[in-house]
């Protein structure tokens, strides 16, 4: 778990240039969240998170980010869910 979000981490602030404010653990769930300056980002720990960033990416790419005001949800294999 704790690779999971060093990795997540490192990646948001090399790839997208993000800077991470908090970070939470769901054990039971097996998920991270990780709150970034406008919203959160939601992993779980059964796909990989380069899997999850690319989703992400996509993401970004096909919307205005700006949309975004609460959270991104990248649990799920076949999409992406946002709020």
């Amino acid at each position: 778990m704790l690779a999971a979000r060093a990795e997540a981490v490192e990646q948001l602030q090399n790839q997208f240039n993000e800077a991470v404010q908090q970070q939470a653990f769901f054990l039971r769930a097996r998920e991270i969240h990780i709150t970034l300056e406008n919203y959160d980002l939601w992993f779980d720990l059964s796909t990989p998170i380069a899997e999850q960033l690319r989703r992400y990416r996509v993401l970004l790419e096909n919307i205005n980010p700006g949309d975004i005001t609460q959270y991104v949800d990248l649990r799920i294999s076949d999409r992406v869910i946002y709020r």
